[in-house]
This record gives C-alpha cells, structure tokens and sequence, in this order.
C-alpha cells in the first residue's frame, strides 16, 4: 500500500470534540452501554473503530489522504 502525504496548512485545525459531538455517537454508546451487559471486548473494539472513522472524517475535511481499509476482515466470531 502506497501512502501519500499532504501537508495542511498551519491554520487549518479540527475540533474532535465538536466533530464528535456532531455524530451523536456518545449518545449511542451510552445507549449500547444500558442495553447490552458484558461484551466488553465488542464495545471496545466498535469503540476504536468509531474513533479511526471520525480521524478519518477530519482528516478528508483538511484535505489529506485517508487511509481506508475494510474492517471486516478484523472481526472475528466465535461459531461456538
């Protein structure tokens, strides 16, 4: 995989925060977090993967390459 980077200008910035906010995605963990007991590892792991699509959303709002992947094939279920 070739990577290519931009370098934004200096004043360009990104509230994470606000961004965050913008998603609502702390109200539906809150919610996954009442509803579902256990399944730590699970939410943690949807967790991560909602923290690289927001970096990925600030980071096409600058301008710069994002680095996209499939996540799919990182989730593994047990059959058993």
């Amino acid at each position: 995989m070739t990577l290519a980077v931009v370098a934004a200008p200096a004043s360009d910035t990104v509230d994470l925060g606000a961004l965050y906010a913008e998603t609502s995605i702390g109200e539906i963990f809150d919610q996954l977090d009442r509803e579902l007991v256990g399944l730590v590892p699970v939410k943690t792991r949807l967790r991560e993967i909602a923290a690289l699509l927001l970096v990925e959303r600030a980071r096409r709002s600058l301008g710069l390459v994002s680095c996209t992947r499939s996540s799919f094939d990182q989730v593994t279920c047990s059959t058993g």
